[in-house]
């Protein structure tokens, strides 16, 4: 039973009922800041291997991938959040506050004080464009590192306080503030 968001009433959201794969959906967000489907499901292909025979010989009964109805169950439940930063553009997905919540009981060092949604909300769409920039790299490193199974993306950090270096040089201050930081490890033993 769904209904345009803008006419839907709040108590007749599409069931939900959590996976453990919503909770990495909601920590794949947290970890890149944006995401759009097309990067969700890079990080999430679909497994073949559990994929029924008929839905691969067959047109599907209705639009979308499984993929795509989480998400929109997501953001209906308040776990996460959309945005567009162009008209027609692919719908982008942020942290909302239940996200943020379930986030939280996980152990995730979370504020309690931000409001996600008001974060999310007042974004220019330069910034939401730069986030997804990064995080368009690191879908890219990620799906590169798959074909070599001995190398590890050990840590990646998006842009921070914490990132950013100072220092004076023949007088002048130096300030580096990268994007992100990461580490590459390459496990063989030979």
């Amino acid at each position: 039973f769904y209904l345009p968001q803008l006419r839907r009433q709040k108590d007749k959201k599409p069931p939900l009922q959590l996976q453990e794969r919503d909770f990495e959906i909601i920590k794949a967000v947290w970890d890149n800041r944006f995401l759009t489907l097309s990067l969700f499901v890079q990080l999430f292909p679909p497994d073949l291997t559990r994929t029924p025979p008929h839905v691969l010989t067959e047109q599907p009964k209705r639009a979308g991938t499984n993929l795509e109805r989480r998400l929109s169950k997501l953001f209906h439940h308040g776990y996460l959040k959309r945005v567009r930063t162009e008209r027609g553009g692919e719908l982008i997905y942020a942290l909302d506050q239940k996200g943020a919540q379930l986030l939280r009981e996980r152990q995730f060092s979370l504020s309690p004080t931000i409001d996600w949604s008001e974060k999310s909300r007042d974004l220019s769409n330069l910034y939401i464009n730069h986030a997804l920039m990064v995080a368009c790299f690191r879908m890219a490193l990620t799906v590169a590192l798959r074909s070599h199974p001995t190398m590890e993306l050990a840590h990646f950090e998006r842009e921070s306080l914490d990132l950013k270096a100072k220092w004076r040089h023949e007088g002048k201050d130096i300030v580096v503030n990268p994007d992100a930081f990461f580490i590459l490890l390459d496990t063989r033993t030979d």
